[in-house]
């Protein structure tokens, strides 16, 4: 974490957001703030470390959560096919169970997105 020359100490001093006054003041006592700038170079670095673990936790989470939406969309699409088997039973007169038809009620409740009875 050594700051090497003149232009390390001015792309730092940028980086901390210092005025050009302020740099000047820096570059004009070294040894009063290069232990600082040491300091804040070397948390920096983690900040930046942390950033990047950050984008990838995120990028993660955004596979997950399309995977969990292409879970959800082909048990809407399972239950669309559901409600159709079931709509053309009732055309034809056919009767379900009263326990297969709860079931089956329950199912498209929890993954229907629209539902007309």
């Amino acid at each position: 974490m050594f700051l090497s020359d003149e232009q390390d100490i001015r792309r730092l001093c940028r980086e901390i957001n210092l005025t050009d006054s302020e740099t000047e003041r820096v570059l004009n006592n070294p040894g009063k703030y290069l232990g600082i700038l040491a300091k804040i170079r070397a948390a920096l670095q983690i900040h930046r470390k942390l950033l990047v673990e950050k984008t990838e936790l995120e990028t993660k989470i955004a596979s997950l959560n399309y995977s969990n939406y292409e879970l959800y969309m082909a048990a809407h699409t399972n239950a669309i096919a559901i409600s159709g088997i079931l709509g053309e039973a009732r055309i034809k007169g056919i009767m379900i169970p009263g326990s297969e038809m709860s079931q089956i009620n329950r199912i498209l409740d929890d993954y229907l997105i629209i539902r007309r009875d």
